[in-house]
């Protein structure tokens, strides 16, 4: 007999968390379910983690990919091979935060018949241990207040597609897969699933626990290239239906938080994907969904892809004036200018 839910974990090089990750899985009290994971081609113990949780729980499903394909094509895997009616994506470093979790999930769909029903986000900041519940403007959707259907022309939110419950046989008639990017792919998943379905059921209950370090990780080249192709994407989206405030939103995920990290990326040999992609954004932006949307931040949206270009044109010496910034690499950089003059027999007072 098929279960009622598949948890779908893309799981690459994630041995620290994934035993947490399977354990909060394992213990939900529906215990109707499949533990669906895809190893990405782990480097690490990861493997044989789940090969050890396969010989203690005959619910754990192991696809084994030989070569490392993304988070996104593994869950598509895992969206292909589900046998459960629903299912529902949990990250290897992420865990559930009880064990009812997908119990009410299920109990809400069973009650409403909504195609996706989800809860509330609890983010976990590694560093100082907290969890965090509430969040700024540009980040409040992840948090219901209250339990109601949502129209998605109300919501036009597009981050944490993990604490939803997706009905599996919509998702692939309407060919709702995640696209091939390795960044920014759920944002476009959960902002075409959710407009496709129109409305949904919302919990406040909190469904998922995302950890987090906020630190500013380094980019590839590939990965801004998937970002920006993603940020078009959902713009694409908001422009066609016309959601205001999805369009602000996206273009705000531009600035800051994507900024920082394409200003401090070399982007070699996709330099012209990066330009072409960016004059596209900026050749299309729609003022008139910006000035009808109710956030705060959306006038600004008109300049955001500009000052990305024009601080991504002089990123080389922003990084430098970065570096100057940082007390101890300073003083590094004084000193090995300074052994390097000595050496040279010309010492100079340097940097």
């Amino acid at each position: 007999m098929a279960p009622t839910v598949s948890v779908i974990i893309p799981v690459y090089n994630n041995e620290d968390f994934l035993a947490d990750c399977l354990e909060s899985a394992l213990a939900q009290s529906l215990t109707d379910i499949e533990v669906l994971c895809i190893n990405d081609a782990s480097q690490d113990a990861s493997f044989e983690i789940l090969k050890y949780y396969r010989r203690q729980d005959s619910r754990v499903r192991i696809i084994d990919n030989h070569e490392n394909l993304g988070a996104s094509a593994a869950r598509n895997r895992g969206i292909n091979a589900a046998s459960g009616r629903f299912v529902f994506f949990l990250d290897a470093d992420d865990f559930l935060p009880d064990e009812d979790v997908l119990r009410d999930l299920v109990a809400a769909q069973a009650e409403t018949r909504m195609r996706i029903v989800g809860g509330s986000l609890c983010t976990l900041h590694m560093k100082s241990g907290k969890f965090v519940t509430t969040y700024t403007e540009a980040f409040e959707g992840y948090a219901f207040p209250g339990d109601s259907m949502v129209f998605y022309e109300d919501y036009q939110f597009d981050l944490g597609f993990q604490r939803f419950l997706f009905d599996r046989e919509m998702l692939v008639k309407a060919d709702l897969f995640f696209p091939p990017y390795r960044f920014f792919d759920g944002a476009v998943f959960l902002a075409r699933a959710l407009s496709h379905a129109g409305v949904f059921y919302a919990m406040a209950r909190i469904t998922y626990v995302s950890r987090t370090t906020h630190e500013l990780d380094l980019w590839t080249s590939e990965r801004i290239v998937d970002a920006l192709l993603g940020v078009l994407g959902n713009l694409q989206l908001a422009s066609d239906k016309n959601y205001a405030d999805l369009y602000a939103l996206t273009l705000h995920r531009l600035n800051p938080y994507m900024k920082k990290r394409i200003v401090f990326t070399r982007w070699g040999k996709h330099t012209e994907d990066i330009n072409n992609t960016l004059a596209v954004i900026k050749g299309n932006l729609r003022s008139d969904l910006l000035h009808k949307s109710r956030y705060s931040f959306a006038v600004r949206g008109e300049t955001a892809v500009r000052d990305l270009q024009r601080s991504a044109g002089g990123r080389a010496t922003r990084v430098i004036a970065f570096l100057r910034s940082l007390g101890p690499v300073r003083r590094l950089l004084k000193a090995l200018h300074r052994r390097k003059m000595e050496e040279r027999g010309s010492y100079e007072r340097g940097i």
